[in-house]
């Protein structure tokens, strides 16, 4: 997914805290329920899957334990300088009640999404799925094409294909 050469939007990937916050849990939450229809969601949970992404996408680019980071488009693993487009946030700031940097994560996403315009391969129509679980709704333009996951954590994410 981040390789694909076509992907337009950002893919926001969140690796489970190796100790569970309340405050890291509710913040993403609130981040991802701010962030479906703008970017792919996707959750690391566990050890094992933070070290099979690492190996996966190189140690530059990698994702630690409770960090969340959000992937532009054209990600190049392979060059180390191309992380730092990659912006992240460690489990200290998003487990720290004073720090406001959290809501950077939904406002990027969402900014991008507005910037991007739509590729003519789809149609002009456009519909609202409302998901009174995670109290959010999602704009799409190709009706009835939806996913939903529920990660451990409690976090139930719905994501337009």
């Amino acid at each position: 997914m981040l390789g694909d050469p076509t992907r337009r939007m950002p893919v926001i990937v969140a690796a489970q805290p190796l100790r569970p916050s309340a405050l890291w849990s509710d913040r993403l939450g609130q981040a991802m329920r701010q962030s479906v229809g703008a970017a792919s969601l996707y959750a690391l949970t566990g050890t094992e899957a933070v070290d099979a992404f690492r190996a996966a996408i190189e140690e530059y680019h990698r994702v630690a334990p409770g960090a969340v980071r959000t992937f532009l488009s054209e990600v190049d693993p392979a060059w180390p300088k191309d992380a730092s487009r990659h912006r992240f946030l460690t489990v200290a700031r998003m487990s720290d009640p004073r720090d406001g940097a959290w809501l950077g994560i939904a406002r990027t996403v969402q900014r991008l999404s507005a910037e991007t315009p739509l590729p003519e391969a789809l149609p002009g129509q456009a519909c609202v799925e409302v998901f009174p679980e995670v109290g959010c709704e999602v704009e799409c333009f190709v009706p009835g094409i939806v996913v939903q996951q529920t990660h451990p954590w409690g976090l139930r994410v719905s994501a337009v294909l």
